[in-house]
């Protein structure tokens, strides 16, 4: 065999590095491919305080289909599953018990995929890196926390399941996330709430939720949520507003089905919230008004632009032509 063929065959086998299947231990650091061979009970003490860390870029961690528990009485963990470095991996498993789950810190480029996490005290998924993708993953019940909280940018939260979640289903608070193709229901608090700029937020279902279904800033001038996009979800059944934004200028919400949320469909609100377009949306079936600018004086002349939706009520009562 010559050179060129020896290297090539050499840079081909690279990449099919088998996993090993070792025993793994509470308070491992994993620094190499591994996949868990049984399930894992775990006691949390103030001394380990992180169950497992998966350090990258050549930690990996694939759970094999097997559940890392905690016995976490006083709420101590400070993650179940520690990712750090840069590009680390979790996948294929569930946590359950702990008081956060996976914490992804470091440098970033994580992956966490195909997992299920449950019957938590505080966040299921804390991210506080950038370039990290939450794929495909279901996570339930939490006493207290977020289904996902994103806190760094350009992270991807797509193709989840999130139900029954105390606090928010996602919260997110850095710069170019996206939030796209999740199911989030039962939400405490709002299905998916925006706090960080240029967040693109598409194809959601949000349903049933005890509070706002995708809430666009929380009127606290400390928050930054401008220049997002709202496109392409089904938000209905929320006992707050389907889709409120508050002190957030130049939103595009777009394309958004809203119904049957019980203090209104789509709105905005507080002075302050300038130059938002509202367009080709519907919303119906909504208490007590399915379109509504608050910041309007009532003449239309407000800097939001609404055109093109489909509603039966609105505040300011506008004209269904030019909406």
């Amino acid at each position: 065999m010559n050179k060129l063929k020896l290297y090539a065959t050499a840079i081909f086998s690279e990449l099919f590095i088998p996993l090993s299947a070792v025993a793994v231990e509470c308070g491992d650091t994993i620094t190499s491919p591994t996949t868990l061979t049984e399930d894992l009970i775990c006691a949390v003490t103030e001394q380990d305080q992180v169950v497992l860390t998966v350090e990258g870029p050549s930690g990996l961690l694939d759970m094999g289909g097997y559940q890392l528990t905690c016995i976490d009485e006083d709420n101590l963990a400070e993650a179940a599953i520690l990712l750090n470095g840069t590009g680390a991996q979790v996948f294929n498993g569930s946590v359950t018990g702990c008081r956060d789950g996976i914490v992804a810190l470091g440098e970033g480029s994580h992956s966490i995929y195909s997992m299920t996490l449950t019957d938590m005290f505080g966040d299921l998924i804390y991210v506080e890196t950038n370039n990290t993708v939450v794929r495909d993953n279901t996570l339930s019940i939490t006493q207290s926390g977020d289904g996902a909280e994103l806190r760094g940018d350009y992270n991807t939260v797509t193709r989840n399941t999130i139900i029954d979640i105390d606090n928010s289903g996602i919260e997110l608070r850095g710069l170019f996330n996206n939030i796209s193709f999740n199911t989030i229901s039962g939400s405490g608090n709002q299905g998916i709430e925006v706090n960080g700029q240029f967040t693109n937020v598409f194809s959601n279902i949000v349903t049933d939720g005890l509070n706002d279904g995708i809430a666009v800033g929380e009127g606290d001038e400390f928050d930054n949520a401008d220049f997002p996009t709202v496109s392409l979800n089904h938000v209905s059944g929320n006992v707050g507003l389907g889709i409120p934004v508050r002190l957030t200028s130049n939103t595009l919400i777009t394309q958004n089905v809203v119904e049957s949320n019980t203090e209104g469909g789509i709105g905005i609100f507080i002075e302050g919230s300038e130059f938002n377009k509202i367009v080709r949306n519907t919303s119906l079936n909504n208490s007590p008004y399915d379109l509504e600018d608050d910041t309007d004086p009532g003449d239309c002349s407000g800097t939001n632009t609404w055109v093109f939706n489909t509603f039966a009520t609105a505040e300011p009562a506008w004209n269904k032509v030019n909406l």
